[in-house]
């Protein structure tokens, strides 16, 4: 990604979060992925979140993210957005996946960051 003010890359990741919360949030928590599974249990474990025991396991038997608590959503949304923002950090806007590359024009775009000249090289 190239450059971005610090405001826009929290954006971005607050963005792409949400996205990526509204794409797992039906899944039950057991039938994510071993790795999704073991960082978000990391997550609410450092952030003290579903401290409770009968909340967790509500969580890991029978849940799904979406079934989630707005402080418990904001971490995973937090998460998810700086995931993505770390795997693409060092690519270039045409080499990212092209649902990847959207996600990021139409933010940069929502956000009126670049001339229309600038965006149709960039995001060519």
């Amino acid at each position: 990604m190239p450059k971005l003010a610090p405001e826009l890359l929290h954006g971005l990741e607050q963005r792409v979060g949400a996205i990526r919360l509204s794409e797992l949030a039906a899944t039950p928590f057991r039938e994510l992925a071993p790795v999704t599974q073991q960082e978000l249990i990391a997550l609410f474990d450092a952030e003290g979140l579903l401290g409770e025991r009968t909340e967790r396991l509500r969580l890991t038997q029978t849940g799904t993210l979406g079934d989630l608590a707005v402080r418990e959503r904001s971490a995973v949304v937090r998460h998810l957005g700086r995931q993505w923002l770390v795997g693409v950090r060092d690519r270039a806007p045409p080499a990212l996946p092209d649902r990847d590359r959207e996600w990021a024009w139409s933010f940069l775009r929502d956000q009126g960051t670049f001339r229309d000249e600038f965006k149709e090289e960039l995001f060519a």
